[in-house]
C-alpha cells in the first residue's frame, strides 16, 4: 500500500546546511515540520543518561514549550509519532524531524525508528549532508564559541582546533563512512539522499533535493544562508594538516563514493 504521508528524517552532518535544509521544506506548502527544527527524541530515547535529559528533574509547570513537548513524549508511548501525524492535515503530506545528533545512531536504532514510523503509516526518507571534515570542524568550533563556553575565547580558532579535533565528541560528526554505512544498511537507496554542502545550493540541486522530498522546487533560494559563523583568522597549515591526515579514511572513502567532493575538499589530495 503506498503511504500519502511523508517523514523526513535528517541525521546531519552537523555545520553541513540541516538549518537551510529545514528552512526550505517549511517553505513548501504542502510541508509542516511543526514548531522545532531539532526534536532531540531519538538521541535521548536511546541514550537514558544523556545530557540533554537534564530537563526531565524539572517538574513539567517549570519546563518551558520545548522542554515540555520533549517531555510529552519521553514519557507517553507513542506520543513522537502521534505529535507528528497530526502535522499531517489541512493538505499537509510532509512532516520530519532534522536533527544531526542522529548521525550517531547505529542501524539497530535506525532500524527501529523506520519501523516505529512505519507502523503510523509514514514513508520514512533519509537525508545526510556532508561537508568537507576540515570545514565542518571548524565551522563547529565557532560556532561553539558563539552559543556555548565549551570553547574558551583566549584560544584562537588555530590553538582550539588542535585542542579539541581528537575528542570523540567531534571527531564522530564527521566520520562519514560510517554513517553512510549505517544508512545503507537498513533504508532503500531510493529513500536515502546524499547531498554535499559545498553544491547544494546549486539550482540542480535543489531540485533534485525537491524531487526527493516530494515538494515543489522553490527557486531562489540557494543564495539564502542559515546559521553561518564568521571566520575571524586563518588557521595554521601545519594544524590544517594534521585534522586533515586524521580524517584520511573519510576523505579517501568520500573521493570514492562520492567522486564530486575531489572537486570540493582539496587540501588534503
Amino acid at each position: 500500500m503506498k503511504k500519502n504521508k511523508t517523514f523526513i528524517l535528517g541525521v546531519g552532518a552537523q555545520k553541513a546546511g540541516t538549518s537551510w535544509l529545514h528552512n526550505y521544506i517549511q517553505k513548501s506548502p504542502v510541508a509542516n515540520m511543526g514548531p522545532l527544527k531539532e526534536y532531540h527524541f531519538w538521541n535521548l530515547y536511546f541514550v537514558p543518561d544523556h545530557k540533554k535529559r537534564s530537563f526531565l528533574k524539572k517538574k513539567p509547570a517549570e519546563m518551558n514549550s520545548e522542554e515540555f513537548l520533549r517531555y510529552q513524549m519521553l514519557t507517553i508511548n507513542y506520543y513522537y509519532e502521534s505529535f507528528f501525524c497530526s502535522l499531517i492535515n489541512d493538505g499537509f503530506k510532509i512532516t520530519g524531524d532534522i536533527t544531526p545528533h542522529y548521525s550517531k545512531l547505529h542501524e539497530e536504532e535506525f532500524s527501529f525508528i523506520k519501523a516505529r514510523l512505519e507502523k503510523f503509516g509514514f514513508h520514512v526518507k533519509v537525508i545526510f549532508l556532508m561537508r568537507d571534515p576540515f570545514e565542518r570542524l571548524w565551522s563547529n568550533i565557532r560556532m561553539e564559541r558563539n552559543l556555548y563556553t565549551t570553547i574558551d575565547n583566549d584560544l584562537s580558532d588555530s590553538e582550539a582546533i588542535k585542542l579539541h579535533f581528537r575528542n570523540n565528541r567531534w571527531m564522530l560528526d564527521s566520520m562519514y563512512h560510517i554513517q553512510v554505512f549505517r544508512i545503507d544498511s537498513v533504508f532503500k537507496k531510493e529513500d536515502i539522499y546524499y547531498g554535499i554542502f559545498e553544491e547544494m545550493f546549486e539550482e540542480e540541486n535543489i531540485r533534485k533535493l525537491s524531487d526527493f522530498i516530494g515538494m515543489k522546487h522553490v527557486p531562489g533560494l540557494g543564495d539564502q544562508v542559515v546559521n553561518q559563523t564568521i571566520k575571524s583568522d586563518e588557521i595554521n597549515l601545519s594544524i590544517k594538516k594534521e585534522v586533515c591526515l586524521a580524517y584520511k579514511n573519510v576523505y579517501r572513502y568520500c573521493y570514492e563514493r562520492f567522486p564530486q567532493t575531489r572537486n570540493f575538499w582539496t587540501f588534503y589530495q
